[in-house]
């Protein structure tokens, strides 16, 4: 029975055993695979990865033929030079060849005739990779900078366009292996060699040799190689550039060979006693071409490295007219002999010289042979350049463009910041000095006093733009330029309007266009925003369209009414013929506009101006190194004149149509305010719909004198010497330059007012004398005698009334008592007089009189700067402009500044200016205008943003 018990319990542990094997084996099959299925994610999805990315690194990977197609020993594409063509395709202005032609391809084949020098194979892998011949073509590295030949040569034919990074080294490194692979690396070494650059224009080592040595190269000695090499490594220290800094360089590379051991000591010391002979640099004849060729060039290069453009195989269609590039370079050629001798010269030789006005001999420089000019045409129509030259009174063409400060030129481009933040053509300015010192005040009758901001900016009248300036904040009008093209810096900002920016043609042109087309500017991919429009074609070196401005895209730059208002301005042959001597030289006989620039030492003057066809930009000015007396404007508008009727000879006066949003309104001339009765002069101006008057006139008022004093007549004034005269009422500030300028000022004191009551029992305390008043009045005073019998106050309208209304009676004496109340709310504003008459027991009567000004009228206030919802940049200084606009018919007292609800300064005469260290954030900006009666008014709340 023990035994049986015994095997029964064996038994059950053998089967738990063998059940837990059982259990053991499944946990360890499912942990197999799992792990198995894990791994097999895992290689999938590294498969994946991998295949992903090498999708992602191989994405538009350029082909490997393509080397072939660019360096075949006989048709490669990069044998041709890069070549600029006229707008006809026709005409080549210019081979970026260095002046050697098509180029000749050589190989590496040892014993080959069309070999490179071996000694130049040889010392170049010595230098630059030693295991060239062994290498798979690629380093293994993920430095972004080429470390083999082949990795030198993709990146430059290949891979130009993709800026440093990590994709861009393993895609160079890719091609470079695939180069070797599919070439081999003689076919490398000769294409790396064929292509490499070795100065400006010179790229191969056979060109190389061709223009610094004379001699091919085939067969070149070790100090020739040397000079080559040193050329390669450095091709901004070439021997034609900096010819002693080549040699230099050259005996350093001589001194690595012989460390290497590609030469001996004897062949290096007998390179350095003979040193190569260089060939001299030959100049070129300078074309009429050159300035723009260079243009187009410098405009490129943000897009395309010279190194793309002068490697070869481009062509360029640019938008040159070879016609008017010929006809604008003999009119500047005549022009400037025409300033020699003070005649037509040479009128005779093209049809625009013709066209070019005499100038009269006053305007003749002293020394034009010290002069040089230059000038552009537009296409407004399609923001082409058409032609441009620059040259000297000598004859000679510019090479590059010249940047000649600016000056007033860039004045519509504070007209276009002030137009944008509520201003216009007709804002009252204020042309008077800004100190006064002697030498000011004795000048003062040369400043125009109050005028309208379209005269000012007509006229470069410094002092009211400066205002302006300071009104705005500078930089807010540097931005507003850059916004059209002009590469303006902050500090540029501090002579903007005396010196400033020095700029080029183009980029006054291209900034000038959007007045032309009223806002409009055309867009073309790769070409800078600054620059009109040179280049309708660009076609790479593997046949495909780079750039096409052909069809630019056109988009707007500023609104239509903006750019109208200027436009307007700009335009306005009248004020010009008020504000500008010669102005009939910037006459057309047909719409256009026009701004003549001046730079305040006088060495460069500028015109620029546009019909709907055409935008013309000239400047005249001495030559770099030169100075002399101040030129006339009239020397840059002449020639202007003349440019623009040659081209608009043949076509038909056109206008610019008004866009919508643009009002014309009749307004009282200079306040720019809604004329009144008084107003001597009503003009004819331009606003924003938006943006009209609603402020009658207060510079002209109308006072009543007595004709023999001058003085402001009273009460007391007999009514046969009283007149009225109006007088224009200008601020303090204002006062030194009005005396100056002889102009009439109304009369301060009043005539004939008692000092103290004639009578002490009869007599007004209160109101004081010519008080501004308004609401219920207390009328104060006595009326009080031994024999008193009664008193009545009476009130009659103007200085001599016809009619009288009683304002109370009174039977009982008063003495320094309330006489009456009145209530003015009912009235019409103006001058009013009080009368108190005591009346005796006998019937006598014995009168007071008292003269006060009823102003129940608030007075007029908005905000101009900032505008609503304007976000403002916080300046470098920190400070902000805060302008305002206020008006009454008798005057106002102060504008009270509250800024987010605090009260934060008072101003109590015009301009209505103040100056607030910003504060970044959102802000709430009123205004309170407080009258000489007391009578208030709030602005709208203003919201704006500085950040």
């Amino acid at each position: 029975m023990r035994a049986l018990w015994v095997h029964h319990i064996l038994q059950a542990r053998r089967i738990r055993q063998a059940h837990r094997r059982r259990a053991f084996s499944r946990r360890v099959l499912r942990l197999g695979m799992g792990i198995t299925l894990v791994v097999a994610l895992s290689v999938v999805l590294l498969s994946l990865g991998l295949a992903l990315g090498y999708a992602v690194l191989t994405a538009d990977l350029p082909s490997i033929e393509t080397l072939s197609a660019l360096l075949a020993p006989n048709t490669g594409r990069l044998i041709q030079p890069t070549r600029l063509y006229d707008r006809s395709g026709t005409q080549v202005l210019a081979a970026l060849d260095g002046g050697m032609g098509a180029r000749r391809f050589r190989t590496v084949e040892p014993g080959s005739p069309e070999a490179f020098s071996p000694l130049l194979v040889q010392a170049t892998l010595t230098l630059h990779q030693p295991d060239f011949w062994t290498s798979p073509g690629f380093a293994f590295s993920l430095d972004p900078t080429p470390k083999t030949l082949a990795e030198r040569l993709v990146s430059d034919l290949l891979l130009w366009r993709e800026p440093p990074s990590l994709r861009r080294a393993l895609r160079m490194r890719l091609l470079a292996w695939q180069a070797v692979a599919r070439f081999g690396h003689a076919q490398v070494l000769a294409a790396y060699l064929n292509s490499a650059r070795f100065g400006p224009q010179i790229y191969g080592a056979e060109q190389a040799a061709l223009r610094y040595l004379g001699k091919t190269a085939t067969d070149l000695n070790p100090g020739e190689v040397a000079l080559l090499l040193a050329a390669l490594e450095s091709p901004a220290l070439n021997p034609l550039d900096t010819p002693e800094a080549a040699l230099e360089r050259q005996r350093q590379v001589l001194e690595r060979l012989l460390k290497a051991g590609v030469i001996d000591s004897s062949t290096y010391n007998e390179a350095r006693q003979h040193p190569p002979t260089l060939l001299p640099r030959r100049e070129a004849p300078t074309t009429p071409e050159d300035a723009f060729v260079a243009q187009v060039q410098a405009a490129l290069a943000a897009t395309y490295p010279a190194e793309v453009l002068e490697r070869g195989g481009l062509r360029l269609l640019t938008t040159l007219d070879r016609h008017l590039q010929a006809q604008l370079a003999c009119a500047l050629r005549v022009y400037f002999q025409n300033l020699a001798v003070g005649s037509e010269a040479e009128a005779a030789s093209c049809a625009a010289a013709r066209e070019l006005p005499l100038l009269p001999t006053a305007l003749l420089p002293p020394q034009p042979g010290a002069l040089a000019g230059g000038a552009i045409i537009v296409d407004v129509n399609r923001g082409e350049t058409l032609a441009l030259v620059e040259m000297d009174a000598q004859g000679r063409y510019a090479t590059a463009l010249s940047r000649r400060p600016s000056g007033s030129l860039l004045t519509p481009f504070l007209a276009l910041a002030a137009f944008a933040r509520g201003m216009s053509p007709a804002t009252l300015v204020w042309d008077i000095p800004a100190a006064t010192t002697e030498a000011e005040v004795a000048s003062a009758a040369r400043y125009h006093g109050p005028e309208r901001l379209r005269l000012a900016l007509v006229g470069d009248d410094r002092a009211a733009l400066d205002k302006v300036m300071a009104q705005l904040g500078a930089p807010t009008v540097v931005q507003t330029a850059r916004a059209l093209g002009l590469p303006l810096s902050e500090m540029e900002a501090t002579t903007f309007l005396t010196q400033g920016a020095p700029l080029t043609l183009t980029e006054i042109a291209q900034a000038y266009l959007p007045f032309a087309t009223l806002g409009l500017g055309y867009h073309v991919d790769g070409w800078p925003a600054s620059q009109p429009l040179s280049v309708l074609r660009l076609e790479g070196s593997d046949g495909t369209l780079w750039l096409d401005g052909e069809t630019p895209a056109v988009r707007p730059l500023i609104s239509a009414q903006l750019a109208y208002l200027v436009h307007h301005i700009l335009g306005d042959s009248e004020a010009r013929r008020q504000r500008l001597e010669n102005a009939e030289m910037l006459s057309l006989g047909r719409p256009a506009a026009v701004k003549v620039g001046q730079v305040e030492d006088g060495q460069t003057v500028w015109a620029v101006g546009y019909t709907p066809h055409y935008l013309v930009a000239v400047w005249v000015g001495y030559r770099a190194g030169e100075t002399g007396a101040a030129l006339s404007p009239s020397l840059a508008a002449g020639l202007w004149q003349g440019l623009m009727r040659y081209l608009h000879r043949d076509l038909p006066p056109q206008d610019w149509p008004t866009p919508p949003g643009i009002t014309l309104l009749n307004v009282c001339d200079p306040s720019g305010l809604l004329p009144t009765a008084d107003c001597p002069q009503v003009v004819r101006e331009v606003f924003l719909s938006e943006n009209l008057p609603t402020q009658y006139d207060t510079l002209y008022r109308r006072y009543a004198v007595n004709r023999e004093t001058g003085r402001l007549a009273t009460a007391f004034t007999p009514p046969e010497l009283i007149e009225e005269r109006v007088y224009m009422v200008l601020p303090p500030e204002a006062a030194t330059w009005a005396a100056q300028a002889g102009l009439p000022l109304p009369p301060t004191q009043y005539d004939n007012i008692p000092s103290v009551p004639s009578n002490p029992q009869v007599h007004f305390s209160q109101p004081p004398p010519l008080v501004y008043l308004r609401g219920t009045v207390t009328v104060q005073g006595s009326a009080t005698a031994a024999d008193f019998a009664a008193y009545r106050v009476q009130v009659g309208e103007g200085l001599n009334p016809r009619t009288w209304v009683t304002l109370a009676t009174g039977e009982a004496p008063v003495d320094e008592g309330v006489l009456a109340t009145w209530d003015t709310t009912a009235l019409p504003d103006g001058v009013y007089i009080l009368r108190l008459t005591l009346v005796h027991r006998d019937q006598r009567v014995e009168t007071a009189l008292r003269q006060v000004t009823v102003d129940n009228t608030p007075p007029q206030v908005q905000v101009s700067l900032p505008r609503a919802g304007e976000t403002l940049l916080r300046p470098t200084n920190g400070v902000v402009g805060l302008y305002a606009e206020a008006s009454d018919t008798y005057g106002v007292h102060r504008l009270i500044w509250r800024l987010d609800g605090r009260v934060i300064g008072e101003t109590f005469a015009p301009p209505y200016i103040r100056l607030w260290e910003a504060v970044r954030g959102e802000h709430t900006l009123e205004v309170i205008a407080e009258d000489l009666a007391g009578n208030r008014a709030t602005s709208a709340e203003i919201h704006f943003t500085v950040r």
